[in-house]
């Protein structure tokens, strides 16, 4: 996933902490691992992803917004 317009914070379920992304960070994520993202700034947070899968998954965990 690579920022391409805002800033956010990512994180990856069994790291600690979070990442803080703006535009240029790319972020390679393991599969099957619950991640999110969240917008720190005034302006939305675009992202371009590129899933080495055909079939996407997206599931949702509300329980796990901070």
């Amino acid at each position: 996933v690579t920022v391409i317009e805002g800033t956010g914070e990512a994180w990856v379920e069994g790291q600690v902490g979070v990442t803080p992304t703006h535009p240029g960070v790319t972020l390679i994520l393991p599969p099957n691992v619950k991640h999110g993202f969240r917008v720190t700034g005034t302006a939305q947070l675009k992202t371009y992803g590129i899933h080495a899968s055909p079939d996407r998954v997206v599931d949702r965990f509300p329980e796990d917004d901070k």
